[in-house]
C-alpha cells in the first residue's frame, strides 16, 4: 500500500466483537527509516437493539385471529434473523424479520384469559429478550 501525499493510509476492517491490539508498522523508504507504532487498544462490541411488539386486535374473541408484531432497530443498522412470539411461556410461533426489522405471526391459539406477550430477537450469536404488554382473550 502506498501512502498518499497526506503520509495517511486509510484501511476498512470488519471486526467481530472482543479486544484488539492496534500496531501500525511503517517500513521505510529511500529516504526515511522504518518505525512502528504505539499499540493503540480498541474494543468492539456488538451493536445493542431494541424490541417492541403489538397485538391487534386487543381483546381478541376466543378462536379469532390475533396479528403479533415485533419491530427491532438498532445502532448497527436494520437487524435481519428471526422474532419468537410467546405468550405466558407458551411458543405461539417464530416470524423472520424484514428489511425494516419488523416480524409479523398471525395466531388463533389463545384461550381466554391474560397473557404477557414476550419476544425474542436473535441475530448471530447476539439474544435479547424483553417482556411486553398484556393482551386479554375473551367471549
Amino acid at each position: 500500500m502506498q501512502l498518499g501525499s497526506s503520509s495517511t493510509a486509510v484501511l476498512s476492517q470488519v471486526f467481530s466483537a472482543g479486544a484488539y491490539s492496534i500496531i501500525a508498522t511503517y517500513a521505510g523508504d529511500a529516504s526515511n527509516g522504518g518505525s512502528v507504532s504505539a499499540a493503540f487498544p480498541l474494543t468492539v462490541v456488538q451493536a445493542t437493539t431494541q424490541t417492541t411488539v403489538s397485538v391487534t386486535p386487543n381483546p381478541v374473541i376466543v378462536g379469532s385471529a390475533a396479528t403479533f408484531t415485533a419491530k427491532v432497530t438498532g445502532n448497527g443498522g436494520i437487524p435481519g434473523g428471526t422474532v419468537t412470539f410467546t405468550a405466558n411461556s407458551t411458543a405461539l410461533g417464530t416470524a423472520t424479520l424484514d428489511a425494516t426489522g419488523t416480524g409479523t405471526l398471525s395466531s388463533s391459539t389463545l384461550a381466554a384469559g391474560s397473557y404477557t406477550s414476550r419476544r425474542l430477537q436473535r441475530r448471530r450469536e447476539r439474544l435479547g429478550q424483553q417482556r411486553a404488554g398484556t393482551v386479554r382473550a375473551g367471549g
